[in-house]
């Protein structure tokens, strides 16, 4: 019979992982003794489920290392201090408009987001959603490349469904097609699809973020 994998069904689980918690300790030096704790498990691993689930941990379960060999790099990135921290600036675009953060890294992994002191949009601040950006890093749904019904395809075939739909646009000018899109302030973006309307007069542009700016709005319209 097969070999069955063993599985975790929740994060509380893994905790009792030796293996787990060996791993964490090297990459997360400190983590371990909280996670090996009764007392102050739940808390760090809600703290840190993301983190822990997604980028200290395997994706499928946790029943060992990967196979294979880890080879170290030939050239080292520029910047990357080896057992070192270090920083990087960056911009959080939020409702159409970017303010600057910068984000500590460990060996190249993101680990804190904060706000840029030098940037005049965040003088040093940030929002609850910049700070929840850092999930992104570790969002295992990210598409890693040309997919169709979650089947890999090929560069090829991906131009040839684009041909298809533009000679579909071009055949109804764009009737029943519409662009979704969050709220923008790119000038690239907006010429963009100034070209596609021209060329498509029927296309609708529709634009929606989930939390809206109107409360920044009213606040600075009373100062």
């Amino acid at each position: 019979m097969p070999q069955v994998k063993a599985q975790w069904r929740s994060l509380e689980e893994l905790a009792q992982d030796s293996q787990f918690l060996l791993r964490v300790e090297q990459e997360f030096p400190g983590l371990a003794a909280a996670l090996s704790a009764p007392r102050d498990r739940r808390e760090t691993l809600t703290l840190m489920a993301a983190a822990l689930a997604l980028a200290g941990a395997g994706l499928e379960g946790c029943d060992g290392a990967p196979e294979g060999h880890l080879i170290p790099a030939v050239r080292q990135p520029p910047g990357i201090v080896p057992g070192m921290s270090d920083y990087y600036s960056n911009a959080h675009v939020e409702g159409g408009y970017a303010a600057g953060t910068v984000v500590k890294h460990f060996m190249g992994r993101p680990i804190k987001v904060e706000g840029n002191p030098f940037h005049p949009a965040s003088l040093g601040a940030t929002s609850p959603i910049a700070q929840a950006e850092l999930l992104n890093f570790y969002d295992p749904r990210r598409s890693w490349g040309v997919t169709r019904a979650k089947l890999p395809r090929s560069r090829a075939a991906l131009e040839q469904a684009l041909a298809e739909q533009r000679a579909q646009l071009a055949a109804t000018g764009g009737a029943g097609f519409a662009i979704l899109t969050g709220a923008s302030t790119s000038p690239t973006l907006a010429a963009q699809l100034e070209a596609l309307r021209k060329a498509y007069s029927q296309i609708r542009w529709l634009h929606w973020e989930p939390i809206g700016r109107e409360n920044v709005k009213k606040g600075l319209e009373s100062v």
